[in-house]
């Protein structure tokens, strides 16, 4: 990195830092692990430094300080498993078909027009071989009788 990115970056942490110079904020929204956190109360509640208790005239006589009670979470209740949604096969299967309906109508138009396409192409092949045969036959009864000349008993006029 370049010095004047790190340039950047130190001075964006040291504007962020508090006069204790800690790293966190003075007023931080929320708190960090170190501070006691009572239930129900906000951040900014907790954060707060609890009030001096007041002198009294009479001196009080030493007594054992009990260590603070950590807080205790009240168990959570485990939340009720969510019923299944309605399971309806016949909706399901409709989603399903109009899914895959586009490519089922390519792929089945791509088969049959290959189908039909080869079945046309025999079917032509078979019919122009019958054709040639055919006018092969005529074109040589017609050479046969041109040959044989004009049939008995017919007379040009």
């Amino acid at each position: 990195m370049s010095k004047d990115v790190l340039d950047k970056l130190d001075a964006l942490l040291n504007k962020h830092k508090n006069a204790a110079g800690d790293d966190a904020p003075a007023a931080a929204w929320m708190p960090v692990l170190t501070e006691v956190v009572k239930r129900g109360a906000s951040p900014v509640e907790a954060a707060a430094p609890a009030p001096a208790p007041s002198p009294t005239a009479e001196p009080m006589a030493p007594t054992e300080v009990a260590p603070p009670a950590l807080a205790v979470p009240e168990p959570m209740a485990a939340p009720e498993p969510a019923a299944p949604p309605a399971f309806d096969a016949d909706e399901v299967a409709e989603q399903i078909l109009s899914l895959l309906e586009p490519r089922l109508n390519q792929l089945l138009t791509r088969e049959i027009s290959d189908t039909v396409r080869k079945s046309l192409d025999q079917t032509i092949s078979e019919l122009l071989a019958q054709l040639d045969a055919h006018v092969r036959n005529t074109v040589q009864e017609s050479i046969r009788e041109r040959i044989a000349g004009p049939p008995a008993g017919h007379i040009d006029s």
